[in-house]
């Protein structure tokens, strides 16, 4: 059973401030040396290849919650899984979903995208991370597929479309009706959504993580 070992966790998401906003709020975890928590998406599909992750060492995690429900986290497996995200991306990129700012992040720093665009329907999300996302980063607030609607119109649809959202109670037939929308709206975008559709293999994925010229910094 393959295992990440960590130790001093940190992320992009790991400089935001313990705030809230609204019904919003940043917080932060501790977790004690010898946690161990699970690497697999949906408890199936191991991130990267890896079944578990332990923490060496103390480390920190941060989590958006609202109303006390925790929308998403920096963990390992929710981190990794963005990048597998990125790694299936290409060109001009549109988001739907700012969350922590990981995955826009991620994207701002690949060579090969040329501008990312990210859609967010909670104004108080974006006054509590925008300010940690890469300049580069156009956030727009309102709804994604209203925006795609929009470009569909005008003939402008992406080269890549992300639906990084995730309204608490849906099944698989109801991303996949998402899905099925945005193609409708934009035949010829590589459109992501999380749940639906192949994953990348896992070789691939440590020979992106693994390939320095892929980034900026």
């Amino acid at each position: 059973m393959p295992t990440m070992l960590v130790c001093e966790w940190e992320t992009p998401a790991s400089k935001l401030e313990e705030k809230c906003i609204g019904d919003y709020c940043i917080r932060k975890k501790e977790v004690e040396p010898g946690t161990i928590w699970s690497m697999r998406e949906y408890d199936e599909r191991p991130v990267f290849g890896y079944d578990e992750v332990v923490f060496a060492c103390k480390a920190q995690v941060v989590g958006l919650e609202e109303k006390g429900k925790v929308w998403m986290t920096n963990s390992p497996r929710e981190y990794y899984s963005m990048h597998e995200l990125a790694a299936r991306s290409k060109g001009d990129v549109l988001v739907g979903g700012l969350g922590l700012g990981e995955l826009a992040n991620i994207l701002a720093n690949r060579r090969d995208i040329k501008s990312v665009e990210v859609v967010e329907k909670n104004k108080e999300v974006i006054d509590l991370v925008g300010k940690n996302v890469d300049r580069r980063v156009k956030i727009t607030h309102g709804d994604i597929f209203h925006r795609i609607k929009e470009l569909s119109k005008i003939n402008a649809c992406p080269s890549t479309i992300i639906l990084d959202i995730y309204r608490g109670d849906e099944d698989i037939e109801d991303v996949k009706m998402d899905y099925e929308y945005v193609k409708d709206m934009c035949p010829n975008s590589n459109v992501l959504v999380w749940n639906f559709g192949a994953e990348i293999e896992t070789e691939k994925a440590f020979d992106y993580l693994g390939i320095g010229r892929l980034f900026k910094y």
